[in-house]
């Protein structure tokens, strides 16, 4: 519980650019401080929100007094506590822009593995996902967490942040691959429903060897083919 008389120092951030710096106690409630900001800068608590940064950079709402707190527990090792003020019709748009850009990328993907229940354990389950050894090759965010963007013919993979500016990144008809959950977890699924019993991992630790060796006779066939074509001619 926070002493009532300690203080906290808040910086606000607010759309127009404009900041303010104020101090006020650590265990204020939530609604006090917005009826503290709607005061100090003539706004109405309805049209906006309050959010502030996390320890991963991740932008964070704050609609409660247990989620201010926490912000205000987060801030302890700063000198002061950094919130930014948006107006929720600039929230909309950005919502509406964000749905936009989603519904357009869903051409570019040739086939996903993605459940599209809307359960919310399921979305749990995704952003729990951490594609091992698969590094984002545009933001290089290692490994890549959540939603995985596999290029069918390259060697090139996209985090879900960076999905959303694949036109940007990747202009073009590239075509992607949408893996909710590592790659070994989405043959395993598969198997489970038509082979129940099959390990796909002992599986692939069996026939590893047996595709290395054919993928290391097929270059070999290849460079002697290439190799005699350059004498031949």
């Amino acid at each position: 519980m926070a002493n009532n008389n300690e203080k906290v120092v808040i910086k606000l951030v607010c759309e127009n650019g404009q900041l303010r710096r104020f101090r006020v106690n650590e265990s204020i409630d939530f609604n006090e401080l917005k009826e503290y900001i709607c005061s100090m800068i003539n706004v109405d608590e309805t049209n906006f929100r309050i959010t502030y940064e996390d320890e991963e950079k991740d932008r964070i709402t704050i609609t409660s007094t247990i989620e201010l707190q926490e912000a205000i527990c987060l801030s302890k090792s700063s000198p002061y506590l950094k919130l930014f003020l948006q107006s929720n019709s600039n929230v909309s748009n950005s919502q509406q822009e964000s749905k936009h850009l989603n519904n357009n990328n869903k051409h570019r993907i040739l086939f996903s593995t993605k459940n599209n229940s809307n359960c919310r354990n399921n979305k749990e389950s995704i952003n729990q996902s951490i594609h091992e050894n698969v590094i984002c090759d545009n933001c290089n965010t290692s490994p890549i967490k959540g939603i995985r963007y596999k290029h069918v013919t390259n060697d090139y993979d996209l985090c879900e942040k960076c999905w959303l500016k694949v036109d940007q990144i990747s202009p073009g008809e590239h075509k992607f691959i949408e893996f909710d959950k590592p790659i070994i977890s989405n043959l395993q699924s598969i198997a489970d429903q038509f082979i129940p019993g099959l390990n796909i991992n002992n599986l692939l630790q069996t026939f590893s060897p047996i595709l290395s060796q054919i993928m290391q006779n097929n270059n070999q066939c290849q460079n002697r083919f290439y190799s005699n074509s350059n004498s031949n001619s």
